[in-house]
């Protein structure tokens, strides 16, 4: 049920965060691709945390808009319910 003020609370309790070099500058874009739906959570230009549902992910990376192509870094990943998976880029 949603409240009179518009908004619920939701619990975000899987997830990815990128552990990376503090001066590293974040890619152009990582996608995860879900391996039962094909469907894609894309982090833009940024190293915040991404929340995901479980499941089973590919891990793309796209490193510049233009002169780079999409590359896969990970063929399948698990990201279990109640965990905050950590990636080291």
């Amino acid at each position: 049920m949603v409240p009179d003020h518009g908004f619920a609370a939701v619990p975000i309790n899987s997830g990815v965060r990128f552990l990376h070099r503090k001066d590293a500058k974040p890619p152009y874009r990582i996608i995860f691709v879900n391996l039962e739906n094909n469907r894609e959570y894309i982090a833009k230009e940024t190293w915040a945390p991404l929340p995901l549902p479980p499941g089973r992910y590919r891990l793309d990376w796209w490193e510049k808009e233009h002169g780079s192509k999409r590359q896969t870094l990970a063929e399948d990943m698990t990201v279990e319910a109640g965990v905050m998976l950590e990636v080291e880029i």
